[in-house]
């Protein structure tokens, strides 16, 4: 289980401090690649659900959260408390928050511990560090308007005491279109972080290719992540609208019929990455099938390259559902057999 602890204290009065940290879609504009839906309906309470959508390019988890403790703060300087719990598939654990008055202002305490599907213990430490720089910047974002007096991030032991080391203070906000870098073909082989993922489909490479390459706007029928994909350019580019509110602008880089498919990304409006390319490589099996092998090359600042590495296994179930949909989009159901019953 990975802990760790931030601290903020601002001149906010508790109030104001409790309406901002629980606005949970707020959370999503301040979190990178992270959308947040309210699932109940308000106002806030012991058992509301929402849902943090996070996304890196086409890829991405969910982590549903539920309200176990909703104690607003109150007169006489009462600390106000709120408790989550994680369920999802990918991340689980429990976050709290307290929110202190502290005379004209406020001291809040987060608190995360969080155990990511697929990554071992001993990165631990790791996924602390990214999870710090993340909250952190969240809580900056969230609390900005408010005159920042005092300010520590903390990384927690396995006991739960926070050593007393403070860290520097970065202001978060929301993400404008960003240019990246514009790389050539031989960057799916070199760059500084790839990750690759296969499977394999029954549907034959040659309507594979085709949902990938050239009915582009048929994306969003099966890959649950774009809300649209448009050519542009003259079919040498297209535009994707993701649905946590992302967007990319695309060149494609290469396209050879029934086995590769290769888009760069120019823009995007997410924080910490340079450069982005992505290759989708196919090749028939011996059962008239296709293996398809989706490689994501990209290069980027440290937290967004430790948050790539860490998230690897939630984008591995984001994948392996996008190519369920699509295979049972290219094979209809078979009509069975003389003989073998309905």
């Amino acid at each position: 289980m990975s802990r760790f602890r931030v601290e903020r204290t601002v001149a906010l009065p508790p109030a104001e401090v409790w309406r901002r940290l629980t606005d949970w879609p707020a959370h999503g504009e301040r979190i990178p690649f992270t959308r947040t839906t309210v699932l109940t309906p308000g106002p806030n309470r012991v058992g509301t659900r929402f849902t943090a959508r996070t996304r890196m390019g086409r890829f991405g988890f969910d982590d549903p959260m539920e309200i176990v403790r909703f104690e607003p703060p109150g007169p006489e300087g009462r600390t106000g408390v709120c408790g989550l719990e994680k369920h999802g598939r990918v991340v689980r654990g429990r976050a709290v928050f307290e929110v202190t008055g502290t005379g004209p202002g406020s001291r809040v305490v987060w608190r995360e511990e969080l155990r990511l599907r697929g990554v071992p213990a001993a990165l631990d430490p790791v996924l602390a560090a990214v999870g710090r720089v993340v909250f952190g910047r969240a809580l900056d974002g969230l609390l900005g308007n408010g005159t920042a007096v005092g300010y520590g991030v903390r990384p927690l032991g396995p006991s739960g005491a926070s050593p007393s080391r403070p860290a520097r203070r970065t202001p978060g906000g929301p993400v404008m279109q960003r240019r990246l870098r514009p790389v050539e073909l031989d960057f799916v082989t070199s760059a500084p972080t790839r990750l690759v993922f296969t499977t394999e489909l029954t549907a034959p490479p040659a309507a594979v290719y085709r949902s990938l390459a050239v009915e582009v706007g048929s994306w969003s029928a099966w890959f649950r992540a774009v809300r649209s994909a448009t050519p542009t350019r003259d079919g040498t580019g297209r535009t994707i609208l993701l649905t946590g509110g992302g967007r990319m602008e695309e060149t494609i880089m290469a396209a050879e019929p029934d086995s590769r498919y290769v888009y760069r990304i120019d823009t995007i409006n997410a924080p910490g990455v340079t450069a982005l390319m992505e290759e989708w490589a196919l090749s028939p099996t011996s059962t008239g099938g296709t293996r398809v092998r989706w490689t994501m090359a990209t290069a980027g600042n440290i937290p967004y390259t430790l948050v790539l590495r860490l998230a690897r296994p939630g984008f591995t179930v984001s994948f392996r559902d996008a190519m369920r949909q699509l295979d049972r989009r290219l094979t209809p159901a078979r009509r069975p057999s003389p003989g073998t019953g309905r």
